[in-house]
């Protein structure tokens, strides 16, 4: 079947660390073909429809899943200067996994990292080529996903374009996107679980906790290895507040999270680390060092020896220090670290 209209889409760029990721795409119209369009002066139902294949390689791959995305609702006529003009319903994607639902809510379940499979995809729309797309005006949004990274490499998505419900150009003769996949690219959502301990620096189940973000505030309850778990906003705030204790008004426990680790010269994100265990490093780095080390008793005799030349930890405190965020992020001292 010939088509008049097809579908652009475009690498959407981002800078993750020093090096150029990709992981969204742009959404542009274009001529294409000459014949057989359903694009009319008058606005027509129309529908985009997000399809994603999953490989297990990008080189030689084999498909291991293919699934829709997420589709668009809209109308679509022919414009003056231009192929023609999706207007949206406003809606944005519709039809998206369900399931990923409870990672948006106000609390979403705690996920090793390395488990993690629900990861986020930007989309644009070009105006005028496609206008009132997404809610409230916006011109971009993040499309939540689940791919596991252990058994998939490779994401390729297409789009398919439907008029009054016949085709115009499907995913073979629309642009496609390529993406690859690692462990943090597309990126994860990000979520913060943090474990809350009390007066004894046990672990406190069923604690009343209060986060306060830059532009919300969550009430949340400790789950039986007293963790609570949050959605952090898109813009990474650089700390966040976080009061505790046994109910709502009774929670005498304050910790300010340090949510931007700074990372060392030794790569250990001591600064970060400290902090969030109770330790203002990030006003005195080589004091709250001895502090910890005198509190789990590690590099402590006959004194806290603190820093090495160069501000790097001793072996010893680093190892701990890994280890309390490696293990369930257990802070309850423990003695007998030296022999």
């Amino acid at each position: 079947m010939g088509f008049g209209v097809r579908v652009v889409l475009r690498p959407l760029g981002g800078v993750a660390t020093d090096r150029t990721r990709l992981d969204g795409g742009r959404f542009a119209l274009e001529n294409f073909g000459a014949a057989g369009s359903a694009v009319t002066i008058a606005p027509q139902p129309a529908r985009l429809t997000l399809i994603g294949t999953f490989f297990d390689a990008a080189r030689a791959p084999a498909a291991t899943e293919v699934r829709v995305l997420g589709v668009l609702d809209g109308t679509i006529e022919r414009a003056a200067e231009r192929p023609a003009t999706f207007t949206g319903d406003g809606n944005g994607f519709t039809g998206v996994d369900s399931t990923l639902d409870v990672f948006r809510s106000p609390n979403p379940p705690r996920v090793p990292r390395e488990q993690q499979t629900a990861r986020l995809l930007r989309f644009s729309f070009d105006a005028p080529d496609l206008t009132k797309v997404l809610p409230n005006a916006e011109t971009e949004t993040e499309l939540l996903i689940s791919i596991d990274p252990k058994t998939v490499r490779f994401l390729e998505i297409g789009v398919k374009l439907e008029i009054a419900g016949s085709t115009e150009a499907d995913e073979t003769a629309n642009a496609r996107l390529d993406i690859p996949v690692t462990a943090t690219n597309p990126p994860l959502l990000q979520l913060l679980s943090v474990r809350l301990h009390d007066a004894a620096a046990m672990p406190f189940p069923g604690a009343a906790a209060h986060v306060t973000l830059p532009d919300q505030g969550l009430d949340l309850v400790a789950d039986g290895d007293g963790f609570v778990t949050f959605l952090l906003p898109p813009a990474c705030p650089p700390s966040v507040g976080l009061d505790w204790g046994t109910a709502p008004g009774d929670q005498p426990f304050h910790a300010d999270l340090a949510i931007d680790c700074s990372p060392r010269a030794d790569g250990s994100e001591a600064v970060a680390r400290l902090q969030n265990l109770g330790y203002p490093a990030l006003e005195n780095l080589a004091l709250s060092v001895k502090a910890f080390q005198r509190a789990y008793e590690v590099d402590h005799r006959p004194q806290p020896i603190g820093l090495l030349i160069g501000d790097l930890l001793p072996p010893r405190t680093r190892a701990k220090l890994q280890a309390i965020f490696a293990n369930g992020c257990d802070a309850t001292p423990t003695v007998a670290e030296e022999s």
